[in-house]
């Protein structure tokens, strides 16, 4: 999923129903253990690099990366996607996980990509799936 992709997906869930502009941002995975079950993390931050790529932080993350928590709504974040202008719409969007920090001091996480969006009206979530697909 790109930039541009994540924004058009906003903006089609913001079109069907107001309300969501207020659900939290998340992403999710299949469980490869549990078939049928699907995790869900909540994001706290997000970030761009100089590799043109855009990060979504797992909540509780953001220090490991001296970021400070963003108010993640879905409102929100298409709204601080669209101000990072035109150039970026072609970045690629990951999700920082498994963050841990190493015995040297420094922060490691395995970078996956996302890759569909959904709506979680009960939980009041819009989520990214990232993982493996099914």
């Amino acid at each position: 999923m790109r930039i541009r992709e994540m924004i058009e997906d906003l903006e089609d869930v913001l079109k069907e129903c107001e309300a969501v502009k207020g659900y939290e941002i998340a992403v999710a995975s299949f469980d490869k253990e549990e078939p049928g079950e699907i995790n869900v993390i909540y994001i706290g931050a997000c970030h761009t690099d100089d590799r043109q790529q855009f990060y979504f932080v797992p909540s509780g993350a953001e220090p490991f990366y001296n970021l400070e928590p963003q108010p993640m709504s879905a409102g929100w974040l298409l709204a601080s996607l669209k101000a990072l202008g035109d150039e970026v719409l072609t970045y690629k969007v990951f999700v920082w996980d498994q963050v841990g920090q190493m015995p040297d001091g420094s922060i490691a996480s395995i970078n996956k990509p996302l890759w569909a969006t959904g709506i979680h009206d009960e939980a009041q979530l819009v989520y990214f799936y990232y993982g493996d697909m099914p």
